[in-house]
């Protein structure tokens, strides 16, 4: 790139987590690119493949409502409430905090839930202009 040198981030490589570049590219492979940031010191060039695709987190805030009802698995319980997989969108894991569990006190989600329990949940909130950091979408709050 005109004696640059260009470098794609981990993070800039795809909207999903990954642990290394070749889970995504093939040596030798051909990408488009988009430039991301420019230093002038060591002539480098911060480049993007994830920008070139749009943040999933757009579409799931188009296709998801507040309020809206979905069904959900349970995939893991903390001690600050249980993780749902969307059933009808995989890609997609949300929390449902133990405040939003039950009208009384819930001391650990294992009280109300188990992994596995397939449940009617409500959408409470989507915050996609805090997800595009890289991360898998999978942190929408449900209810």
């Amino acid at each position: 790139m005109g004696g640059a040198d260009g470098l794609v981030h981990l993070t800039e490589l795809s909207w999903k987590h990954i642990t290394h570049p070749r889970e995504v590219l093939k040596v030798g492979q051909k990408s488009k690119l988009r430039s991301s940031a420019l230093t002038e010191i060591g002539r480098r060039i911060g480049l993007s493949i994830r920008k070139r695709e749009e943040d999933p987190w757009m579409a799931i805030a188009r296709q998801y409502q507040i309020g809206q009802l979905v069904q959900g698995t349970i995939t893991k319980l903390t001690k600050f409430g249980a993780f749902a997989r969307l059933v009808d969108n995989p890609e997609i894991e949300g929390l449902v905090h133990i405040s939003e569990m039950a009208d009384s006190r819930v001391n650990h989600p294992k009280e109300v839930v188990n992994e596995g329990d397939v449940l009617t949940l409500r959408v409470v909130k989507i915050e996609p202009e805090t997800a595009s950091d890289g991360l898998e979408p999978e942190e929408s709050q449900f209810t």
